[in-house]
């Protein structure tokens, strides 16, 4: 294994310093399921040492914090952030209309392993159930450039954001991957054009067992997920195109404001005007140097107020509020004054 990752590592020859030149990193599949983990102890300094002075990337198909930390321990420097995404699969679903809603799965009650971001969901609503997802991993690496973690709502083992979670909340979700700290944005080919079924990885054509929840009138429906042959993206053109931009602005944006992917991160008061059970604003503060952008994102069906809005006043580089407000499934994100101080918590 050693052998074949450094062959790839390698393969392009020796570069102007006359080191060895290839693939910037790997995928490593389900590598917490290594039959002796040991193996990545022995592995990332070895190739470390092999390609010093190169950046390389070791992201791990993993799932859960705490295996997740067991393999940064290892070495491994990036990997799924699957506590986030179960935010998402855990809390979204559609009405009979098709638009974006808040509907708690039974199951996450009784998933052990997600009980800090139930908790948080019951206290503090989708708001705080996200925020307690991206501080799991600040609140142990705040002073470290990594580990780096993959988010998404979109996954190839997974049914499509658009299609379980609906339109609105998957672009708000993508808005907060985007502007979160320690990220990699992941994209799944046609999720750019609002995609709805999942490319076929077992069978031509398939249920997934990726079930949305549906409310109705008589109460809450689920419906399967489907992998097919095929392409079955939002119907209307003039969303598809929409959703391409938005996809081309939040790529842009990140690119053009490095606090974003390099500056620190700290959660703010935006004054959210709603019962503290039912927040769904999250905000927060990136810094890099003596430069500052801050974000807020509405993860909520609902318009909300912020009575906090003035620090909010800066270059805008994404989204608007609508005068004190901020609308359901949408965000801000402003180039800070240099004078401003941050002040206040979440």
């Amino acid at each position: 294994m050693l052998a074949i990752y450094d062959y790839w590592l390698s393969f392009l020859g020796k570069d102007a310093k006359g080191q060895p030149d290839g693939i910037d990193g790997f995928r490593l599949d389900m590598a917490h399921f290594i039959n002796d983990k040991s193996f990545w102890n022995e592995a990332m300094p070895r190739l470390k040492k092999r390609h010093a002075g190169r950046e390389l990337l070791f992201l791990a198909e993993c799932y859960g914090i705490a295996n997740n930390v067991d393999l940064f321990d290892r070495g491994i420097n990036a990997a799924y952030d699957d506590d986030f995404y179960k935010v998402c699969s855990f809390y979204y679903g559609i009405t009979e209309e098709g638009r974006s809603t808040i509907i708690p799965s039974a199951e996450c009650e009784h998933n052990h392993d997600f009980k800090d971001r139930y908790l948080a969901f019951q206290k503090g609503g989708i708001a705080a159930a996200f925020e307690r997802a991206l501080l799991n991993y600040e609140e142990k690496y705040a002073s470290q450039g990594a580990p780096w973690v993959a988010r998404y709502s979109d996954n190839h083992d997974e049914g499509r954001g658009f299609y379980l979670f609906g339109p609105e909340a998957t672009k708000a979700i993508n808005m907060l991957v985007f502007m979160a700290p320690r990220t990699i944005p992941f994209i799944l080919t046609g999720e750019e054009f609002g995609a709805t079924n999942r490319p076929p990885i077992h069978d031509r054509m398939n249920p997934i067992g990726k079930r949305r929840r549906i409310q109705t009138a008589t109460g809450i429906r689920e419906q399967e997920s489907v992998e097919f042959e095929g392409n079955s993206f939002a119907r209307d053109p003039a969303e598809r195109k929409a959703i391409y931009k938005l996809f081309q602005d939040l790529i842009r944006l990140r690119a053009q404001n490095k606090e974003l992917s390099q500056g620190s991160f700290a959660l703010f008061n935006a004054g959210e005007e709603s019962p503290r059970k039912q927040r769904s604003v999250v905000a927060f503060e990136r810094r890099l140097g003596n430069s500052t952008v801050r974000c807020a994102i509405n993860l909520g069906p609902t318009d909300r107020k912020l009575r906090n809005r003035g620090r909010f006043k800066g270059t805008r580089l994404f989204g608007a509020l609508k005068g004190d407000t901020l609308p359901a499934f949408s965000a801000i994100a402003v180039k800070a004054r240099t004078q401003e101080r941050s002040v206040g918590t979440a």
